[in-house]
């Protein structure tokens, strides 16, 4: 794996020091946000060494900073504590003596609209082209996307972005970015014209590609609502990430308000058909298995409330396997009835379970902040995982011991009692190992705030 990480995080541009958006039409920008990133230190004898450094929206470098992780250590940093820049949209590249994992989170920076999202940062590797987003919006129903494409390569490149209306095959628009700096980032606003203008009540997925794919890229978006009150974040993923069987490690119905959808986008020229088994949490067996089919090069949203057969406070994991070895791959949104919290995160490959998963951060009773995570056995066999969480100087806090059945899922808050071990203060890491059965884990993690609208984030763990 790389020793060197897009916090596109980059973006994240999106992910910036000011307002994501300025108002263009019905649909509301979320308020001014700020970003944070984490970085976890994979190895558990050696400090990494790692040098950080921030470019502007032009490509430009505009500072370096140094640092060092100890050995398991996962740490914050907020950007507006440790950058010596103007207010504005900036991308990072880490590079490391030690591979790492991150992570960026970002956070309403004023205002009196509280609203909160994660994405992950991305090594070299799962930079690209052609990348995928397989949910994107421009005023429908007054639902908007954000996002920024960074060029990830070493030197100018044309990228071209299209833009695909959900059940259609042929591109219904696109937009060709020329000479775009190594380093450099565009942003597409769907609530600023030209998107506004040429896309109004757009929904559907877009492919971002390089002249003759060439030169890799980095992608992530952002997404809210109609009043700007929520904010959801997602990573563009390379075609490595489509599969025959996909996991969305935790989805809900109802469930003390919170609802999700799977949106699924087929990379392919032939429409792909497939079925969707949903399994409550703890249960083997499926209480509902859904036939799909996803239109060549084209997107398809399903919303679990509207799932004949899914039961009422359903919170559980959705399985999604193909017919006939074509791929497909797709993301899993969250959100609440009345709305506030939600989040966003990208469907897993079945190539991606792993006997490991880390969380680059993780906490508890940290400024009213909580955290829990959701994992599910792919099987064959019952497993028993150990948890060990660790501190920002890679201090181990505490371990904890799980028994998963096959093919069922496993949910732990720490908020609670569940949590006591780590104690009050807690920002951290952490590992979950199979330590005994044949079987394989995916997950996801998340967080919450206590300060009211959207408080809630996710993403999706790591793997080795």
């Amino acid at each position: 794996m790389s020793k060197k990480i897009s916090v596109a995080l980059m973006i994240a541009a999106l992910v910036a020091l000011t307002s994501v958006a300025t108002v263009g039409a019905a649909g509301t920008p979320p308020p001014a946000i700020s970003s944070g990133f984490q970085l976890q230190n994979r190895s558990e004898t050696s400090e990494a060494t790692v040098s950080i450094d921030y470019y502007d929206a032009d490509g430009n470098l505009v500072e370096t900073n140094p640092d060092t992780l100890a050995a398991n250590a996962s740490k914050s940093f907020y950007v507006p504590n440790v950058l010596s820049q103007p207010d504005g949209r900036y991308s990072v590249v880490v590079s490391s003596s030690e591979e790492l994992f991150s992570l960026v989170n970002e956070v309403t920076a004023a205002g009196d609209r509280n609203v909160e999202a994660t994405h992950s940062g991305l090594t070299s590797e799962e930079t690209g082209s052609p990348l995928y987003l397989p949910w994107v919006v421009c005023e429908y129903y007054d639902y908007n996307s954000m996002f920024a494409i960074q060029n990830a390569g070493g030197s100018a490149a044309n990228i071209t972005v299209e833009f695909y209306q959900s059940g259609e095959s042929t591109a219904t628009q696109d937009y060709v970015f020329p000479n775009v700096k190594a380093g450099g980032a565009v942003f597409l606003d769907m609530t600023a014209d030209p998107y506004n203008a040429d896309l109004n009540g757009f929904f559907g997925s877009v492919v971002i590609r390089s002249a003759g794919d060439a030169t890799p890229l980095a992608a992530v978006l952002n997404d809210t609502n109609p009043s700007g009150s929520f904010l959801r974040s997602y990573n563009a993923v390379l075609d490595d990430a489509s599969s025959t069987k996909l996991y969305a490690p935790q989805v809900t119905a109802g469930y003390y308000g919170f609802s999700s959808g799977i949106t699924l986008q087929n990379p392919n020229g032939v429409e792909v058909t497939g079925s969707i088994k949903y399994y409550q949490s703890g249960a083997t067996t499926p209480v509902k298995v859904q036939s799909f089919s996803v239109a060549a090069n084209s997107a398809k949203p399903i919303y679990l409330p509207n799932v004949a057969g899914i039961p009422t406070n359903f919170n559980g994991t959705a399985v999604i396997e193909t017919t006939g070895g074509n791929k497909i791959m797709g993301i899993a949104n969250h959100d609440h009835v009345p709305a506030g919290p939600a989040a966003s995160y990208n469907l897993i490959p079945v190539e991606d379970a792993a006997t490991t998963l880390s969380m680059p951060q993780t906490v508890r009773h940290y400024y009213g902040f909580e955290a829990g995570w959701q994992v599910y056995n792919i099987g064959p066999e019952d497993v028993t995982v150990r948890v060990t969480y660790f501190d920002k100087n890679g201090s181990r806090v505490t371990q904890d011991t799980h028994n998963i059945s096959a093919n069922a899922g496993f949910t732990q808050y720490l908020g609670d009692s569940r949590g006591d071990g780590l104690g009050s203060d807690f920002n951290g890491g952490g590992v979950i190992e199979v330590t005994s059965g044949n079987g394989s884990l995916v997950g996801i993690a998340n967080f919450v705030s206590p300060n009211g609208g959207d408080y809630q984030r996710v993403y999706n763990m790591f793997t080795p």
